[in-house]
């Protein structure tokens, strides 16, 4: 009965909290946060350039 508990406790500590979950599938804390104000400040940039083209399109 001990060992069950124990490797409990232990599967518990191991698996569930967050830090070794992160640790255990490679992500860091706040790596999605970084990706997602990556992906805005890139994306006004890709339709501005997107834009110009195709006024220059019209213009020619």
């Amino acid at each position: 009965m001990f060992v069950i508990r124990v490797s409990f406790i232990f599967f518990f500590l191991l698996f569930i909290l967050p830090s070794t979950v992160f640790s255990i599938t490679g992500l860091e804390m706040g790596k999605e946060e970084e990706e997602e104000e990556i992906g805005k400040e890139l994306f006004p940039d890709v339709l501005r350039e997107e834009a110009v083209a195709r006024l220059n399109e019209l213009g020619e």
